[in-house]
């Protein structure tokens, strides 16, 4: 645990931080409580993240954060300035325990970071892509960073082995979902926890702004990064493992595979660049930088647009 203290000079004459990692991994621990007939699933424990960030832990991590969510260690330089970006609307719990987990996480990664929460008002249809695109603009607003990571709120990692970093290209940080075996089908899929340069979010122009209701946003995004030039990363299945927080399901997106087809065709002029939204409020809390944003305010009608692709 730091000592912290935020009266301190120059900070070019400061170490790099270093990670803190596990000084066990608890899942190690967990297997020693597994039936030998059940030694298949071992490895699918998804408690010890909370067993090794107890409320005590939690607590002390959080007296070390700025309002907005925002943390800097006084005692060592970061070598990575990230921007937490997390699309949202009516998950309350979920919410709640992604901070509990992920403060504690980022910090002990020894990152300078902001959560942002970016909530869509309204009830139209959830749209994943324009919320991640205002998060973009306006954490930008809020800092030089050199990583943004877009992640959806019901998704944790369970190991510090997942390092929330800006490779050369970008990365899909998801490799695995514990309890969803259909995410290891989708070789085209960029979706859940991803992490990109500020500079590589510009040359694809953003996430797709068309994708109202669930799915299609995320492999619309593989395919502009592809058809920009980019190569792509992944982490390996085995290590980067996320466990899902229980939520209710947004209903579904019935154009998305028709709307994926335009993908090479519309991505330089729909996605970041024609991306128009409204502030409605922008509140520093302790532990997140909430913003509540209108993502439709010229009031286009969503159901006439995807009729037409119908």
């Amino acid at each position: 645990m730091y000592s912290y203290d935020r009266t301190h000079g120059s900070r070019r004459f400061l170490p790099f931080c270093q990670t803190q990692r596990f000084t066990t991994d608890p899942r190690e621990a967990d297997k020693n409580k597994i039936d030998n007939n059940n030694k298949k699933d071992a490895n699918t424990s998804t408690d010890f993240i909370f067993t090794h960030y107890d409320l005590k832990t939690v607590l002390e991590y959080r007296d070390l954060l700025v309002k907005g969510g925002y943390f800097e260690s006084p005692l060592c330089r970061a070598r990575h300035r990230i921007a937490v970006i997390v699309p949202y609307r009516g998950r309350d719990r979920n919410l709640a325990v992604f901070l509990y987990v992920m403060h504690p996480f980022l910090i002990e990664q020894g990152l300078e970071y902001r959560i942002f929460v970016i909530e869509q008002s309204g009830n139209e249809l959830f749209n994943r892509g324009r919320l991640l695109n205002v998060g973009f603009v306006e954490a930008q607003k809020h800092g030089k960073w050199g990583c943004m990571v877009f992640h959806d709120v019901d998704l944790l990692p369970t190991t510090d082995k997942i390092k929330y970093t800006c490779p050369t290209w970008p990365r899909h940080m998801c490799g695995s979902v514990l309890g969803r075996p259909e995410t290891d089908k989708y070789k085209s899929h960029f979706g859940g926890v991803t992490a990109m340069t500020p500079s590589h979010y510009e040359k694809v122009n953003g996430y797709s702004n068309w994708y109202w209701g669930w799915g299609g946003e995320d492999t619309d995004m593989f395919w502009r990064i592809k058809n920009s030039g980019l190569a792509l990363t992944r982490y390996s299945k085995s290590v980067a493992v996320y466990k899902a927080l229980p939520h209710k399901q947004e209903p579904e997106n019935p154009i998305r595979k028709k709307l994926l087809k335009n993908t090479q065709n519309g991505y330089k002029t729909d996605g970041l660049s024609n991306c128009r939204y409204t502030i409605i409020s922008k509140t520093m809390y302790h532990t997140y930088t909430h913003i509540l944003v209108d993502i439709n305010p010229d009031k286009e009608n969503v159901t006439e647009f995807q009729l037409q692709w119908q």
